[in-house]
């Protein structure tokens, strides 16, 4: 299912539904762009996910800042489905980068906000993990940058999965 040269594969959240197994309040991609450069992820923030969550000092809710990994997991994994062609399997995390929250992060993500992580297709890296007593594939994904509309609210270093 991997793009055609020059021909991006836009999936929206049924065809997301078909591949990851995640629904809900977990589910943290309604659309992806997948390139031959990039995969762009989107999503509008919900009260939903939301709730049961801090609120900023005017009693807004805010966007829980872990769940920026959960949305660098789930495009990873689309990503090196469409990049590699790779069936979906079990995917397990293995390691979170760091994550830099940028401009004042706290309490300016939350609901009706519309959230677009990026990842650079050259930034994806597989590996084959062989030893006595496993024999697995690894797979890298480096430098995800997120935004909130056009303003940048966060950098992931790196997230790794065995599938």
């Amino acid at each position: 299912m991997a793009a055609l040269v020059g021909v991006p594969v836009i999936l929206g959240k049924h065809r997301i539904e078909s591949i990851l197994p995640h629904r809900g309040r977990i589910l943290f991609l309604d659309k992806v762009t997948f390139t031959d450069e990039r995969v762009i992820g989107e999503f509008k923030v919900t009260e939903e996910v939301c709730e049961s969550y801090l609120r900023d000092s005017s009693g807004k809710l805010i966007f829980p800042g872990i769940y920026f990994y959960e949305m660098a997991v789930q495009l990873l994994i689309i990503g090196i489905i469409l990049l590699r062609n790779v069936r979906m399997r079990d995917f397990f995390i293995t390691r979170y980068g760091e994550v830099i929250f940028m401009n004042d992060f706290v309490g300016r993500v939350g609901p009706n906000d519309k959230l677009i992580m990026e990842l650079e297709t050259v930034n994806i890296k597989t590996r084959r993990i062989e030893s006595f007593d496993l024999d697995t594939d690894e797979v890298i994904g480096s430098e995800f940058k997120v935004r909130a509309g056009n303003y940048p609210r966060a950098k992931i270093s790196s997230v790794e999965l065995w599938y």
